[in-house]
C-alpha cells in the first residue's frame, strides 16, 4: 500500500502535534518542581551558613548562641537568613549540650532531587552530610568538630540503660526532643505469653516523649 506525500505530511504533522501536547503536559509540573528545588537548596545553604556562624560564635564566646536571633545580629558573623525562604519562619535551633546542637528544617524534596543544583564547591563528604529526606529533618552538629550525625526528628523510642537496666523513652515529639546519655540502647519490651514484667509503652506527649507503665 502506497501513501501519498500529502498523507505522509498529515501523519507526521499529527505526530508532531501529539508530541508537543505530551511535552507540554510534562513541562506543566516542572516550574513547581524547580521552585521546590530552589527552596530546598536555599534551606541547605542557610543551614550551612548558620552552622559556620555557630562555630565562629562558639570560638569567640566559648558558648553556644542562645537563639538564632542573637547569632544573626552579631556584627562578626554573616548569615544570609535564619528563616525559611518559603514560609518565613525561623529554622529550628536547639542546643543539646555544651557544644552540640540541632538545626531543623522542612524540605519539599529528598536531597537526591534537590541537591544537584546546590551551590559548589562541595566535596563528597559534605554532600553526604547535608543529605535529607522530604519533610521535617534535623541535623545534629557540634560547634567544635562539625557534624555529628543526621537525625530525623520523628517518633519516640523505648530505650534501656545497659548498666542499670533502667528503661525510659527518648526521641522527638513535635519540636521537643530528649536524647539519651551514652550507655543507652534500643529496648524491645518482651511480649511473649507468660511475661510478667512491667509493661512499658513509649509515646509522644505535649511535653515530649513520655514513658508509660
Amino acid at each position: 500500500m502506497k501513501f501519498s506525500v500529502r498523507q505522509v505530511f498529515v501523519a507526521v504533522t499529527a505526530l508532531a502535534v501529539a508530541a508537543a501536547v505530551i511535552y507540554g503536559v510534562i513541562l506543566a509540573g516542572s516550574p513547581r518542581l524547580e521552585r521546590s528545588r530552589q527552596f530546598d537548596n536555599q534551606r541547605v545553604n542557610h543551614l550551612q551558613q548558620i552552622s559556620f556562624g555557630i562555630e565562629s560564635y562558639y570560638s569567640r564566646n566559648k558558648e553556644l548562641p542562645p537563639t538564632l536571633s542573637a547569632l544573626s545580629t552579631s556584627r562578626e558573623i554573616y548569615i544570609e537568613s535564619v528563616t525559611d525562604p518559603e514560609i518565613e519562619v525561623f529554622y529550628e535551633y536547639r542546643p543539646t549540650g555544651k557544644t552540640t546542637y540541632e538545626l531543623c528544617a522542612n524540605f519539599d524534596l529528598p536531597s537526591e532531587i534537590s541537591q544537584p543544583g546546590i551551590s559548589k564547591p562541595f566535596d563528597s563528604l559534605t554532600s553526604k552530610i547535608w543529605q535529607h529526606p522530604a519533610g521535617r529533618y534535623c541535623y545534629a552538629l557540634d560547634s567544635k568538630t562539625g557534624v555529628v550525625s543526621q537525625k530525623k526528628s520523628d517518633g519516640c523510642v523505648l530505650m534501656k540503660e545497659t548498666k542499670t537496666g533502667k528503661v525510659d523513652c527518648y526521641g522527638c515529639a513535635g519540636t521537643v526532643c530528649k536524647d539519651p546519655a551514652p550507655g543507652w540502647e534500643k529496648y524491645d519490651a518482651p511480649s511473649q505469653p507468660g511475661y510478667i514484667g512491667i509493661p512499658y509503652s513509649c509515646g509522644a506527649a505535649a511535653s515530649g516523649c513520655e514513658l508509660a507503665q
